[in-house]
């Protein structure tokens, strides 16, 4: 929750620094406020979702005791951690020094390629997220329960998927 206002934040600042309006309106110290806003948002939104993605893992643990499954959950969380730290120092160190990601003035800096950064960061995310979607309908299936009722679970976990 303390990242998700973080990251409202970020965005008011950059609301209120010309995000939305033309860039030939902004000032120059418009264009810096808002490109730091927009630096910090990166780093806070990467953390934002690491941490749900490790919120739902966390609750399938406590939800599916099965050996097996836990050991799954624990593997993609240590990858999920793993890349979240990944995607933490890389919105942080994405320019050297730092500071030229808002001020390119600053002579011999230099940065990572943004798009590509930010699509591949994506595409992990997207694959990340259908793994954690499709982690637990092997336990879902595998319950001793009326078919009806292992469907209407499985609908139930995908509806949380959508």
């Amino acid at each position: 929750m303390i990242l998700s206002i973080g990251l409202t934040v970020t965005i008011a600042l950059q609301i209120q620094n010309g995000l939305g309006k033309h860039i030939q309106e902004l000032t120059p110290a418009m264009m810096t406020d808002s490109l730091k806003a927009f630096w910090a948002s990166v780093w806070i939104y990467n953390l934002a979702l690491t941490a749900t993605k490790i919120s739902i893992l966390t609750q399938y643990l406590r939800v599916f005791p099965v050996p097996r499954f836990r050991t799954a959950c624990f593997v993609v969380m240590g990858f999920v951690v793993l890349y979240g730290l990944w995607t933490l120092m890389g919105s942080i160190f994405l320019c050297f020094p730092v500071e030229f990601f808002w001020d390119k003035t600053i002579a011999n800096g230099k940065c990572l390629n943004q798009e590509a950064v930010w699509f591949s960061n994506a595409a992990v995310n997207i694959a990340q997220d259908v793994v954690i979607l499709f982690l637990p309908l092997t336990v879902l299936k595998s319950l001793r329960i009326p078919d009806r009722q292992k469907k209407a679970l499985i609908v139930v976990f995908g509806l949380g998927g959508v």
